[in-house]
């Protein structure tokens, strides 16, 4: 494991930035998931529905805790490597 600003060339930063290069595909695909629910609903029975309402909500919820974390990771990634470059 690395303890010092080296960490920064030995990968330990870029698999990070290649996540966060790639929330904007994840968002996409969260919003066309939300998109055809919304198209299949109205032909769907009651139980479906809820059903479908169900997963929605939790998929858009584990999409905002998840950019809630890659978010805190950055920005305590951020503050790591100022204090290991002082």
């Amino acid at each position: 494991m690395c303890h010092n600003h080296q960490c920064f060339n030995h990968g330990c930063v870029p698999p990070l930035q290649n996540i966060t290069a790639n929330m904007d595909e994840g968002l996409q695909k969260v919003n066309r998931v939300c998109d055809l629910a919304e198209r299949i609903l109205p032909n769907t029975s009651s139980e479906g529905k809820r059903l479908i309402e169900q997963q929605v909500t939790e998929l858009t919820n584990e999409w905002e805790k998840l950019n809630m974390a890659i978010t805190d990771c950055n920005a305590m990634l951020e503050v790591w490597a100022d204090q290991t470059i002082i």
